[in-house]
Order: structure tokens, then C-alpha cells, then sequence
């Protein structure tokens, strides 16, 4: 609560406190009355905050604002780090934001400020490696599986980052690819997670919340960044994530019907590895539609076997996501049906 600069939060009262964050979920200089609907209330738990219609004015309730009011006299602790982490899309403008000049120009949300900070506080962790490779099994497995996705890996170049590639070739990190500028900086975090659970530094469940972590990635790259999600979540770690790929929700249903219906001990360079696949319990997927319902789209279906026996089999719906690609196939065949005809 003590993200947004200049401001002493110990002044503000807890209902100017709880403006000024979500206020800065967009940006430190426009109000959240400016982008959400003025009749929408916020839920979390047992606190709400509604939107008053004539004002757009945010009124907490009681409960809300004296848990806030408790935080500020310092009755309860607050903690900026340890419970989880939110990946913004904006993060690919990192490699681009170094100089005073760029910053000056930017209006930071606050989401992006906490994760610089996350960012920055990584470096200590990094600088602790030997060769760039982290302490732990997991976050080695992760370190190699981000360099097989993104061609690369960041290093340490005195106080800076820089771009590795081949292992020798060094490159400024603002002339990498946009994918891999998009995705370097939280994949680094991932691998250090594991570290900070050993020292006792994160909460048990951790949390991380990233949006679209296919951004700027090729299909075949998109497919190993939804295992490398799917191992962070067997490793205990809470995955959620918005996603406009198609790509990863089918790589995401492979895993899942490879949990559920092959043996736990089979390896097979073929299907998804064991320490990818993930349990139908750990997952659900919902579809987001532009009149605000929202569809939940795990269900049970029926897969024939070999054997002609038939076995439920948890799955996300994919038929709710395929208009496009539908709808793509039907204009191919009516622009073939015309050319052929205007040729007779």
C-alpha cells in the first residue's frame, strides 16, 4: 500500500488509501471511474467497494476500510512480497525503460512498479549464482527450459542486463526479440522463486498471476512455456493466467488427458514428460465473453480407446474456442468455390 511514489500513505485516510490503489492498477495519473463501469462493485472475501452512478466516487464498506485503517497505524503487518506475484503485459517495455528520458514519458500502473521491484530484488539472488545456473534442481530445470523457449538468457553486465546468445554472443537486452524482452524478466523470477521458498521467503501456497504468457512467442515456444507453467504448478505454486492462445490451451489439454490416463512412470520422448503433466484436479478454464457472462469450460468427455471401451476423461472444451479458426476454414472454401467458378 506504499507503492505509489510521493505519497505518505500514514496521511491518507483508509477510503483515500483504497482509492489510490486501484486508481493506480491503471496508471499513477488516470482514476479507475475513468475505464470501469459505474455500476460495478468489487468483491474480495468479505470487503466490497462499489461505484457510486452518478460520480463514478469509490465507497469501501465498513469492513473494508477498517482493515485497511489497521494496516495504516501499523496494527496489522504489511507485507509488499512473499504471496504473490503479478506478471503485467506491460512488461516488455522493461528492456526500453533504462533511461531517464523514457521514464519520464511513461505513466507506470502500479502492477508494473511492484514488479520492477520484484525484478530488482531478484538481481541479489542472481548475483549469488555460480555461471548464471540457479541453486536449486527446480530452478535449473526452469533455467533450461526459458533458454530452449527464448533462444537465450540474460546475464549480469555490471549493474546491467544484457541479452547471451550461443553462450558467448552478448547483445544489449533492448535489442532482443520482442518474445524474448516479453518473457525473459518473469522467467528469471521464476527460477529464483525456489531459492526464496528455502530461505523461507514466500508464503505456502505461492501465488503468481501473469496475462498472456504468449506474447510475442511462436507457437512451438508458446507449447513449452504452458509446460513450464504446468511444473511451477506441480511444484505447489498457484498458476493463473489470461491467455488469447489458442496454442496453450491445447498444449494445457495434453497435459491433462497425458495425467490422467497414462501411467505415472512412463517416459516416452513422444507424449508430455511426467513432471509436465497435470492433474484435472488442478486445473480449471474459463471463457470470458464480450456481454460479461463468464463459461466455465472444463467438462467430461468421452474418448474411445483402442480396446473400442469408452472412459471420461477430463477436457477443456475446445469446441467454445474454435469459431475463428472456423470461421477462417469456411472462408477459404467459399473464396475457392467463387475462383473456381468465375474461372468456368
Amino acid at each position: 500500500m506504499n507503492y505509489q511514489q510521493g505519497v505518505d500513505r500514514t496521511l491518507l485516510s483508509s477510503d483515500e488509501t483504497i482509492r489510490t490503489i486501484l486508481d493506480n492498477l491503471r496508471s499513477d495519473k488516470r482514476k479507475i471511474g475513468v475505464f470501469a463501469d459505474p455500476t460495478v462493485t468489487i468483491k474480495w472475501e468479505k470487503f466490497k467497494i462499489r461505484l457510486e452512478q452518478n460520480n463514478r466516487q469509490i465507497y469501501p464498506n465498513k469492513a473494508l476500510n477498517q482493515y485497511v485503517q489497521r494496516i495504516i497505524s501499523g496494527e496489522v503487518p504489511y507485507r509488499s512480497s512473499g504471496k504473490a506475484l503479478f506478471v503485467p503485459a506491460e512488461r516488455v517495455i522493461f528492456p526500453h525503460a533504462s533511461r531517464p528520458s523514457v521514464w519520464k514519458l511513461l505513466s507506470w500502473p502500479s502492477t508494473l512498479v511492484l514488479y520492477g521491484d520484484a525484478l530488482e530484488n531478484a538481481k541479489d539472488i542472481f548475483s549469488q549464482w555460480d555461471d548464471n545456473q540457479p541453486n536449486t534442481p527446480a530452478g535449473r530445470l526452469i533455467h533450461q527450459l526459458s533458454r530452449d523457449v527464448l533462444g537465450g538468457e540474460v546475464i549480469k553486465y555490471g549493474d546491467n542486463w544484457r541479452w547471451q546468445i550461443d553462450g558467448k554472443t552478448k547483445i544489449d537486452l533492448d535489442m532482443a526479440s520482442s518474445g524474448q524482452k516479453a518473457n525473459w524478466s518473469w522467467l528469471l523470477l521464476a527460477e529464483t522463486l525456489f531459492d526464496q521458498r528455502e530461505q523461507g521467503l514466500l508464503d505456502e501456497p505461492f501465488r503468481i498471476h501473469i496475462e498472456e504468457p504468449e506474447i510475442h512467442l511462436h507457437p512451438a515456444a508458446q507449447r513449452a512455456m504452458m509446460r513450464i507453467l504446468a511444473y511451477l504448478a506441480n511444484q505447489g505454486i498457484e498458476v493463473l493466467l489470461t491467455t488469447h492462445s489458442l496454442t496453450m490451451l491445447f498444449e494445457l489439454n495434453n497435459l491433462v488427458t497425458a495425467a490422467h490416463m497414462l501411467p505415472s512412470d512412463l517416459k516416452d520422448d513422444r507424449v508430455p514428460a511426467p513432471e509436465f503433466r497435470v492433474s484435472p484436479d488442478k486445473v480449471a478454464a474459463y471463457l470470458f465473453q464480450e456481454n460479461g457472462q463468464v463459461e466455465p469450460l472444463m467438462q467430461q468427455q468421452n474418448l474411445s480407446l483402442e480396446n473400442e471401451s469408452q472412459r471420461l476423461v477430463p477436457w477443456i472444451n475446445e469446441d467454445q474456442l474454435r469459431h475463428v479458426d472456423e470461421e477462417l476454414g469456411q472462408e477459404l472454401s467459399r473464396i475457392r468455390s467463387y475462383g473456381t467458378f468465375w474461372k468456368e
